[in-house]
């Protein structure tokens, strides 16, 4: 036995654990990236010369001071909050890669609110800035790891969602570095890299979206090209015709157990 080996009681054909899998699983978990960035990089931001210069910190009393600095870190974590609360809906009624892009879009709207804060604007952009980074967040942090594991093959489904948990950290160890070396706009516009990488990768609907709308045609395609398995033995096995929307669902989806019910809520 080998390291990382899957050892399964009905053997799964190794052309289903492709590159092309993991390749997705990658550039959905870049979003992971953006989380942990956001969640680490703004205790250093806060407590740098640049920073405080720039809005002139050095006039308040430390009072003020300090609840400045901790309405900059807790409205991030308000956003957090409401962006889970509304992430399922949005998952569930336009798709999860359509959720995804708009709390990327949400997040990089919120960068650039970020950006244009100066000692001149005031705090209000910071401010408004952070409750929209913390929206994006807080779906991403939701939609993220569901896409992943109903993407992913079940047998290797741990592995990919690990893939999820490895960007959180790299994010998280960027986002504590950066301050080291940058200003702290630089800090801030960094975390424009993530959403480029999601939107050029452009990851595909997923078969479970395309099923709930009886997208047959379309639902059969990405079940294969998703796996990288467009071959004659495999595709007429998820183009094969069902006769309601129940039986379209049951095969990917599976039945109403325990764990269906907590993976979709």
């Amino acid at each position: 036995m080998t390291l990382l080996s899957v050892v399964e009681d009905r053997p799964t054909p190794p052309q289903v654990y492709n590159w092309r899998i993991f390749v997705l699983a990658a550039i959905a978990s870049s979003a992971s990236c953006m989380i942990g960035y956001d969640s680490s990089f703004i205790g250093q931001t806060v407590e740098l010369t640049s920073f405080r210069d720039e809005f002139h910190f050095e006039d308040w009393s430390n009072a003020k001071q300090d609840l400045v600095t901790a309405n900059i870190v807790s409205l991030y974590q308000a956003g957090a909050f409401f962006g889970a609360l509304f992430a399922y809906p949005i998952g569930f009624y336009l798709g999860r890669k359509w959720g995804l892009l708009i709390t990327g879009i949400v997040f990089v709207l919120g960068s650039g609110l970020m950006m244009g804060a100066n000692g001149d604007r005031g705090l209000g952009l910071m401010y408004a800035g952070r409750v929209l980074a913390g929206i994006g967040v807080g779906a991403g942090s939701n939609l993220t790891p569901i896409y992943i594991s109903e993407l992913s093959p079940p047998a290797i489904r741990g592995r990919l969602v690990g893939i999820y948990e490895l960007g959180w950290q790299v994010g998280g160890l960027v986002g504590f570095w950066i301050n080291v070396c940058f200003l702290w706009h630089f800090g801030v516009n960094e975390r424009i890299l993530t959403e480029i990488v999601w939107g050029l990768g452009n990851p595909p609907r997923k078969p479970q979206t395309m099923a709930y709308s009886l997208r047959r045609p379309a639902y059969s395609f990405w079940i294969p090209f998703d796996r990288f398995l467009l071959h004659p033995r495999v595709t007429p096995m998820a183009v094969r015709p069902w006769s309601s929307r129940r039986s379209r669902q049951e095969p990917l989806l599976g039945s109403s157990t325990f764990r269906r019910r907590c993976l979709h809520c």
